[in-house]
């Protein structure tokens, strides 16, 4: 799921995956490869060279060099949350759009 970095809140923002049924991935779902069940600025996000971020959100391990990057989420179907703490005008009143979540080969 490439991102652009951009600060679209004054606080927090995080994405969650959850099963498709609304639980959240845990250690058991991963095989106890990450203890992760969201992903934000609070975490030691690795940047690429031009400033971009890419979240890995799948079910293995992207590698250890981009574990840092990694949001578990199941094999099959899944649901991702963002949620921003002290959202901007941007996102509040709908000029903001999250980047699309795009599969990557």
């Amino acid at each position: 799921m490439p991102l652009a970095v951009s600060i679209v809140t004054d606080d927090i923002e995080r994405i969650r995956a959850t099963s498709d049924k609304g639980w959240v991935i845990g250690r058991t779902q991963t095989n106890g490869a990450v203890d992760r069940y969201a992903i934000g600025d609070r975490d030691n996000l690795v940047l690429n060279e031009d400033g971009s971020l890419v979240i890995y959100i799948q079910s293995k391990s992207p590698g250890a060099d981009s574990n840092e990057n990694w949001l578990p989420a199941p094999a099959g179907k899944f649901n991702l949350t963002l949620r921003g703490y002290w959202p901007t005008t941007g996102m509040i009143n709908g000029d903001w759009d999250p980047p699309p979540v795009v599969r990557l080969p």
